[in-house]
């Protein structure tokens, strides 16, 4: 799982997802060093919202 910083997830959200889309790469979002969030793929079958 690799560690982003909420700017650079903003200025590159495209690269990020296509990793995840096609890589499967998990992200850990961090804001003023805190962890806020994770970008992680979705398993296929999961229920959309």
């Amino acid at each position: 799982m690799a560690d982003i910083t909420a700017t650079e997830a903003a200025r590159s959200l495209s690269r990020v997802l296509d990793a995840v889309e096609h890589h499967g790469e998990l992200f850990t979002v961090r804001r003023h060093g805190r962890a806020v969030a994770r970008i992680v793929p979705l398993s296929s079958g999961s229920a959309e919202r």
